[in-house]
């Protein structure tokens, strides 16, 4: 039987977010004052071992994401030439460093619930 195009449309299909885009929506999700790990965000994502991969879709943020927000796991603000900037943003933003200069990561890590409980819907960043 031949389906009649006025009463049955195929549902459209969405495609599959790329690793950059499902990095930039964990990142647009950080809370302001709070930070994430690389390795976080890949574990998030369902890939552990690609913290790196993380950084990669971090050096190419798009500029309206809150990309200061993530650092490495001991609490490091990496960035080169960016790292003053990164940390002069987190400051002002109230995260809180240890003397040694690295973020305070048990007072200012975001818990995985937080960023885990609000994924599914459509990117904010867009």
């Amino acid at each position: 039987m031949r389906k009649n195009k006025a009463f049955y449309e195929e549902p459209a299909q969405e495609a599959p977010a790329t690793f950059f885009e499902r990095v930039y929506d964990v990142i647009a999700r950080i809370p302001y004052g709070k930070v994430v790990s690389y390795g976080q965000i890949a574990r998030l994502l369902g890939n552990p071992r690609a913290a790196r991969q993380v950084g990669w879709a971090c050096a190419v943020c798009p500029a309206q994401l809150p990309w200061q927000r993530v650092v490495t796991v001991d609490g490091a603000v990496t960035g080169g030439a960016y790292a003053d900037m990164r940390r002069a943003l987190l400051e002002s933003e109230g995260v809180a460093f240890l003397p040694d200069g690295r973020v305070d990561m048990d007072a200012c890590r975001t818990p995985d619930a937080l960023l885990a409980a609000s994924r599914g819907g459509a990117a904010v960043w867009c």
